[in-house]
């Protein structure tokens, strides 16, 4: 997989009030072409807008959704229908966290997987920091995540044509591991984790014990949804 694939490859970033938003999206410029960014109307009046004042606007392109459009699965898929309405020339889809520290390398690694046509989704491990120290993450992120992971974006047809299953954020998330789920069950691609250990800051936001739990419970919702 040449490194031109990062020229068709674009980040898919979901936020909301969050300060580090104009941090994360200037990293990815540096080694990305363009970015979508999916804010929650409901809890972002313009901060996050103000914040990414001066950016080209043809590196980035920001979405407002309603509160009927946000959650987990509904802006990533609301990304999706852009991207098509657009006709958009990208051949790779990149969501991503504000919290994760992608680096170009970590990106090209994960291209390079790409290499083989079989391949539909590549994770990554993360290496979780709070205050500067490292702490260890859950099980729920021993599976390809929105986080960071990256699709090829022929995956989006046929059964998965709809994207990610909205049923998931009823649950408590886990919307990603469930997609890797029914793409291996469904189709002929299949998923692959690499061990790059990108950088999350974790507990910033939000209790990181509460969030692993609640995404343990939805995985076994899904789960049982899903008859396995």
């Amino acid at each position: 997989m040449q490194m031109d694939s990062l020229g068709v490859t674009v980040a898919v970033v979901r936020t909301w009030n969050n300060p580090e938003i104009r941090r994360r999206i200037d990293a990815l410029l540096t080694f990305l072409p363009h970015v979508l960014i999916l804010i929650n109307a409901a809890k972002d009046t313009d901060y996050t807008t103000r914040l990414l004042e001066g950016i080209p606007a043809n590196r980035i392109t920001v979405l407002s959704l309603d509160t009927g459009l946000y959650f987990w699965s509904l802006p990533l898929n609301a990304a999706l229908r852009h991207l098509d309405a657009a006709g958009a020339p990208h051949q790779f889809i990149f969501p991503c966290s504000v919290e994760a520290a992608f680096e170009r390398p970590h990106l090209e690694a994960m291209l390079r997987a790409f290499a083989d046509p079989t391949v539909g989704v590549v994770g990554t491990s993360f290496k979780g920091i709070k205050n500067d120290s490292e702490v260890p993450l859950g099980s729920s992120y021993a599976v390809p995540r929105n986080t960071g992971m990256v699709i090829r974006r022929a995956v989006f047809a046929g059964p998965l044509k709809d994207g990610f299953d909205p049923v998931c954020d009823a649950l408590g998330g886990m919307e990603d591991a469930d997609f890797v789920n029914r793409m291996e069950a469904q189709t002929p691609y299949k998923a692959v984790m690499l061990n790059l250990q990108v950088p999350l800051t974790v507990g910033a936001n939000w209790n990181q014990a509460e969030k692993e739990a609640r995404e343990a419970e939805a995985l076994r919702k899904i789960k049982e949804l899903r008859g396995q």
